[in-house]
């Protein structure tokens, strides 16, 4: 092994030296950045559901922070989560425009606007199923961000 390092150090040196020789010396370098994102939510850990959220089929969460942060020229997609089975569908705003969320989830692009992170407060709109109780129900999304 030590033979061919050796030989290996010869040939580069031997070439380098030549071209050195000749007065000129070009090295080419290059770098790709990987595309990232992420996502930060500070939702409450559990949703309290009341006898008027059963009775009107739905309840509200409101002023849930976030900030997306991505390298990515083509912005982030989030992806939401269902957790649990509180909601049956799910209503978000605070992007761009209102989502609405089936029993198994979805994505949602976002486009990059600056090179700071995008900020600002969801809104969740939880839509029961028809046997729902009132009580103390945990977080039933989980929201993952991926380059676009």
């Amino acid at each position: 092994m030590k033979i061919r390092q050796l030989l290996a150090f010869a040939i580069i040196t031997t070439a380098v030296g030549a071209v050195a020789a000749q007065g000129a010396l070009e090295l080419r370098v290059g770098a790709t950045v990987l595309a990232r994102a992420s996502m930060q939510s500070a939702p409450p850990s559990h949703v309290q559901v009341t006898a008027g959220d059963v009775e009107r089929g739905y309840v509200d969460v409101d002023n849930v922070a976030y900030s997306i942060r991505t390298n990515s020229l083509r912005g982030a997609v989030l992806a939401f989560t269902p957790v649990g089975e509180l909601a049956q569908q799910t209503q978000v705003t605070g992007l761009s425009a209102p989502v609405q969320l089936g029993a198994a989830g979805g994505v949602v692009s976002v486009p990059r606007v600056s090179t700071q992170p995008t900020q600002g407060t969801f809104t969740f709109r939880f839509y029961l199923p028809r046997d729902a109780r009132p009580g103390q129900y945990p977080w039933p999304l989980q929201i993952t961000a991926q380059p676009a």
